[in-house]
């Protein structure tokens, strides 16, 4: 899985670049992420953040009690891998590159870079300025601490999708024999797998409110 995860990294950072590139493309639409100053609307980048968390642990609490009952039959067994594919695939499409919370993300960015540059011509004749560019360079390099939590976020899920497909008919197979507990186990691993995102995605949440912390003077 580990290798799985890996790959799905490497491409998931390329077609971040790619990202880049085509969000470069369209100020209209970055537009729509600004607040009336101009600034990005970190306000709304962190309750989207907030929401896919909420909605991961309200998944992840109806998959326990479901697995309680999977050993009832093959069916059970069967929605019980849907409910965990639905919920991986909620998470993995909220993050994607060209969502909302990429796209917000990644505009302010570009806004900060703007105003890191600004500082820095200021400093050239007000030294004061060379403090808050150095600011700004701190909350860059947070934002960027957030993309790549981001970027793992999507490799771990899409890791976990593949893993579903390819034990769900060994886990129906399972079931066929008589065997729920050997089913039992496969699901509590995708489970307990649940559960680490459902961590990753706290530390996302906490790493959003860092990148949103307090506004820097301009």
């Amino acid at each position: 899985m580990k290798t799985s995860i890996a790959a799905a990294l490497a491409i998931a950072i390329a077609l971040a670049g790619f990202s880049l590139t085509a969000d470069a493309q369209q100020p209209a639409q970055q537009e729509q992420g600004a607040s009336e100053n101009g600034q990005p609307d970190m306000e709304r980048l962190v309750e989207g953040v907030k929401t896919i968390a909420v909605d991961l642990e309200q998944n992840i609490s109806a998959v326990m009690d479901a697995l309680k009952g999977a050993s009832n039959s093959r069916e059970d067994g069967a929605k019980l891998l849907e409910q965990m594919q639905v919920s991986i695939e909620a998470v993995h499409g909220s993050l994607a590159e060209d969502g909302n919370i990429w796209t917000e993300l990644t505009r302010a960015m570009e806004i900060w870079d703007g105003n890191r540059k600004s500082a820095l011509e200021k400093s050239e004749t007000n030294p004061a300025f060379d403090q808050i560019a150095e600011e700004w360079s701190l909350k860059i390099e947070q934002a960027g601490e957030l993309r790549k939590q981001i970027l793992t976020q999507r490799a771990e899920s899409m890791a976990m999708l593949d893993q579903i497909l390819s034990d769900r008919e060994v886990v129906l197979a399972y079931y066929d024999l008589g065997q729920a507990d050997r089913a039992l186990e496969a699901m509590q691993t995708v489970s307990d797998n649940l559960g680490r995102m459902n961590d990753s995605m706290r530390e996302i949440v906490d790493q959003t409110q860092v990148v949103a912390g307090p506004a820097i003077s301009q």
